[in-house]
């Protein structure tokens, strides 16, 4: 089946690039994007890891090629990649194709062994602080690529560059390489012997290869290093010397110092602003991070974790660093039994063993600083992350020292783990973009309808085992300026629900397993799947925050074939509009006088269509209960309504989120969206899809709006004769919008009334709001027009005995006066 595919994308791909040499730019694009469909089928459920990396980076070539051509065609109506879905084949290409300029430098992907041919170096990362202050030069350092024999993990170590995240996963891998000879600490750096380690390259120009933006990428790079006056490397290093205090030139092992220059390039320089080490690990290798809470975090089972990692770790399938928070202020012995405060604050380490003895449990921590650390002229230390004075203890912080499993959920704040990828024989990946929010959306935390969602199915064989758990690995993609390079202040979560007949959800369930939002770069979701045949969940990513346009790679992995695909959506036509109850549109339920003034949209189901599927989703704070109602109308504003001029509802009002559903008959409505109460305030998204495409939708503008408006007050008395308003209109013609509303009357309630206007010179009336009627929001006269004259306005209750206070709001397009008469 592999072979067919790649055949036809081969196919394609070829018919794409002849088209383009002929100048048939329409053809060409849509060869290119068939071939980018065929190779992301390919990429998600190839026979191994090597076929579907392959089928990634060639989806990524066409679809770059596609995107050269797209503005050239002639028939704009051809499928567009920016027009498609998250999850269709073309769009994630092109996510990918993106998601390559990484704080505005280009990373192409590792499309072939050896990487990428042509590429010139990048330029050289600017010096930290504490490099510049030492007089830090780039030169050819003193030194071999890979040294006699493999470095230990303590044989790496950390100078003056603030990385001590990205040294602790060099040094942690590299352990993991001695115990169980693997490559991982690096595989990274070509060009490569015939045994797969680094060696010398005649140009002075290497490439390394990382897990960046959802793919493997290519960071150019030549073999200038930060360097002392001697010749002696300023960064990362390894060290072969027996007296590390008096190295030798040849000592220095520099695949260490290639690999963390590289990427320093992509996260901005040497002047790193700090990260964990899970997440730099995963970089360099692709095994599966997740960072592990310690202490008072919630969630955090000592037992539990103890044996979940010990497990792993005997089996070489993990690999673990260690940090430290605000006040570690820890201890641990020497063999002398000399107790030495051996942690420093906000601090990574590497873990070199897990050892477990007549139930004693113990870890072997090494922390990435070198004794030999950098001073300047006056002698003083440039430290990772703190200045702290020269002491007794830095040589020995520099060795590996052990601590109690018990110290270490005490002292540390989280342990950075990464998993090796081969424990679960099958994934599946889906990347897309989040669009930014913008300074004045909502706060939709209740709402899911813009989240992506996915659909996970799993194939389990007969006779599965219960408890095989399925990973989700959500990983953000670095942005594209230095500004949004990580994404500050940007929350994300990944929330995993039983699917439910293959739809989209659009509120929070409480039966899921709702993930943690997080500002890191990588969140792990692992959840447990029952011993059933097959299941399906619903995987929905959510955003807090964020400025801006933030891509993410999701994958999938678990034991099982699996497939992920996005949920459709209901309707294919979508319309979005954003509002808000402010001030007097905040009117409350349709039992207030000033329902009225509420948000209305006229709603036109075309009479080309007999009907129309809608789905409508009003989405505001969390903390405003709304509703939506679709009422009987000419589509013009109304002032009240009763159960009978509702032709779908949203049912009871509910915070924060109102969905309604229903299929409608050709014709023109009201849409009405309410607040409980009068002066509940915020801000609202309102979406409509429909499955017709030319349904209307509109809003529609305030009674009154852009018109003069005069207020006028009166009363009803038993005593006094009944009230009457002059009207004078000065222009030739002038239009009117009446309303008279009454006050409640404590004893009977609101009276019935009436509006009408009469013509002042004959007495004959003009106009009236209809039968007397005692609705909340009083009876309105609209569209009127009158010429030139006077006329006296009637406001008027039904039965006798009526004492109470009334206002009658006049709106017209030209001035008037309006006085008692």
């Amino acid at each position: 089946m592999s072979s067919t595919w790649s055949d036809q994308a081969a196919s394609y791909s070829t018919a794409g690039a002849k088209s383009e040499l002929s100048r048939d730019y329409d053809g060409a694009f849509t060869n290119y994007v068939r071939a980018a469909e065929i190779y992301m089928r390919l990429a998600r459920s190839g026979e191994s890891a090597d076929v579907r990396e392959r089928a990634r980076n060639a989806a990524g070539r066409v679809m770059q090629r596609a995107e050269k051509v797209r503005p050239l065609r002639r028939d704009k109506g051809l499928l567009d990649p920016g027009e498609l879905c998250a999850s269709t084949a073309a769009q994630q290409s092109r996510t990918l194709s993106a998601s390559a300029l990484i704080a505005g430098l280009r990373y192409e992907q590792w499309d072939r062994p050896g990487g990428p041919s042509n590429l010139k170096p990048l330029p050289l990362s600017p010096f930290s602080p504490a490099q510049q202050a030492l007089g830090a030069q780039y030169r050819s350092s003193n030194g071999t690529i890979k040294g006699k024999e493999p470095l230990r993990g303590e044989d790496i170590r950390q100078d003056v560059v603030t990385d001590c995240s990205v040294v602790a996963a060099l040094e942690a891998a590299a352990e993991h390489d001695m115990v169980w000879g693997t490559k991982l600490a690096s595989s990274a750096l070509f060009p490569q012997d015939a045994n797969g380690r680094p060696c010398e390259s005649p140009t002075g120009e290497h490439k390394v290869r990382l897990h960046l933006n959802g793919t493997t990428r290519c960071v150019p790079i030549n073999d200038e290093l930060p360097c002392y006056a001697d010749g002696t490397p300023m960064c990362a290093r390894g060290q072969q010397s027996a007296d590390e205090a008096s190295p030798s030139a040849s000592s220095f092992v520099l695949w260490p110092s290639l690999i963390e220059k590289a990427y320093l390039r992509v996260m901005g320089g040497y002047d790193f602003r700090g990260s964990n080490s899970a997440a730099d690990l995963y970089a360099l290798t692709g095994w599966i991070p997740e960072q592990v809470g310690l202490g008072s975090h919630a969630g955090f089972q000592r037992e539990k974790t103890w044996e979940r990692l010990s497990g792993a770790w005997k089996k070489g399938d993990v690999i673990i660093t260690a940090g430290t928070g605000a006040g570690a202020n820890a201890v641990s012995s020497t063999d002398a039994n000399e107790s030495l405060d051996l942690l420093v604050d906000s601090h990574d380490y590497a873990v070199l063993q897990l050892s477990e003895k007549d139930g004693s449990r113990s870890v072997l921590c090494l922390n990435p600083w070198s004794s030999q650390r950098g001073r300047d002229q006056e002698g003083r230390l440039h430290l990772d992350s703190v200045q702290s004075p020269a002491t007794s203890n830095d040589a020995l912080r520099s060795k590996p020292f052990w601590m109690s499993w018990d110290e270490v959920c005490e002292r540390f704040d989280a342990l950075y783990v990464n998993w090796n990828p081969s424990l679960m024989k099958h994934s599946v990946e889906a990347h897309f973009t989040l669009r930014k929010q913008g300074t004045a959306a909502p706060d939709l935390g209740e709402s899911m309808r813009q989240n992506p969602q996915l659909k996970l199915d799993i194939s389990k064989s007969d006779g599965a085992c219960e408890g095989e758990e399925v990973w989700l690995h959500l990983a953000r993609h670095f942005g594209p300026t230095k500004e949004n390079l990580t994404g500050s202040g940007d929350y994300v979560a990944l929330h995993v629900f039983e699917n439910a007949g293959n739809k989209r959800m659009y509120r929070q369930r409480v039966d899921g397993k709702m993930g943690t939002y997080i500002d890191g770069m990588h969140n792990l979701v692992r959840f447990t799947v029952p011993a059933s045949t097959s299941g399906s969940y619903t995987l929905v990513v959510s955003r807090h925050g964020g400025a801006d346009d933030a891509s993410f790679t999701l994958r999938a992995h678990g034991t099982h074939e699996m497939t992920l695909s996005e949920l459709p959506r209901a309707h294919p036509h979508e319309i979005s509009l954003p509002g808000a109850w402010k001030a007097r549109s905040a009117g409350g339920n349709s039992t207030f006088a000033t329902f009225v003034h509420n948000p209305q949209f006229r709603l036109i189901v075309p009479s080309t269509s007999s009907n129309a599927d809608i789905l409508l989703t009003l989405e505001a704070s969390k903390d405003l209960p709304v509703q939506a109602l679709v009422l009987w109308s000419s589509g013009r504003r109304i002032s009240h309504c009763i159960s009978s001029d509702v032709a779908a509802s949203s049912g009871d009002f509910s915070y924060g989120l109102a969905v309604l559903q229903a299929s409608v008959q050709a014709g023109n409505y009201t849409l009405v969206l309410q607040t409980f109460e009068p002066g509940q305030e915020g801000s609202f998204m309102l979406n409509v899809q429909s499955s017709v495409p030319d349904l209307v939708l509109e809003q529609i503008p305030p009674e009154g709006a852009g018109m003069y408006t005069r207020c006028c007050r009166g009363s009803w008395n038993v005593s006094s004769s009944p009230p009457k308003f002059k009207l004078e209109v000065k222009q030739p013609s002038c239009k009117f919008v009446v309303r008279l509303q009454s006050r409640e009357v404590s004893s009977s309630g609101r009276p019935a009334v009436q509006l009408s206007i009469m013509d002042a010179a004959t007495g004959r009336q003009v106009e009236t709001s209809g039968p007397f009627v005692d609705h909340v929001c009083g009876v309105l006269i609209d569209d009127l027009r009158l010429s030139q004259g006077e006329y006296f306005l009637l406001p008027r209750h039904h039965g006798g005995g009526i004492q109470t206070g009334f206002f009658i709001d006049v709106h017209s397009d030209a001035p008037i006066v309006c006085t008692p008469a």
